[in-house]
């Protein structure tokens, strides 16, 4: 019985030290389930559905760290528009975005579609990656050999 999950995989995670994968892949897989969508706007939060773990190859300490063993089935870039919170203060919020699909793998599709995209005059950023995965095992804890 195959039973999928979807991982939350921020791109400054990739460009800092992650490993490229396709689709196909068996990946092993730092993950935490404790993934906070706050920050993301409402139709994002639609279109990106309920995510399962959160890639963390940064996190503070191995508490509430698992290793996610599976296999990528799908990818999708997550591209957002930012602008300031607020005139007073310098944060930037995402105020809307879009899902792209990422066929064969992710490097050769951002290559070609980039980081930055531009639509109707507004950028938008590649944030992060969902992907889909054939769950195969989860276990606590992370080794980072």
């Amino acid at each position: 019985m195959e039973h999928n999950c979807i991982v939350w995989y921020d791109e400054w995670q990739m460009a800092c030290c992650g490993e490229p994968f396709s689709i196909g892949d068996k990946v092993k897989w730092p993950v935490s389930p404790d993934w906070n969508d706050d920050y993301l706007p409402v139709d994002m939060k639609q279109q990106v559905g309920r995510i399962t773990y959160f890639y963390d190859a940064h996190a503070d300490s191995l508490e509430g760290l698992f290793t996610l063993i599976g296999i990528v089935k799908n990818i999708q870039g997550v591209y957002l528009h930012f602008e300031l919170k607020s005139p007073t203060t310098p944060y930037l919020t995402p105020v809307y975005g879009f899902l792209i699909d990422i066929k064969d793998d992710y490097q050769k599709t951002i290559d070609i579609f980039e980081k930055k995209s531009v639509v109707k005059n507004v950028e938008f950023l590649l944030t992060a990656y969902l992907i889909e995965m054939e769950f195969l095992e989860i276990k606590p804890g992370f080794d980072f050999e």
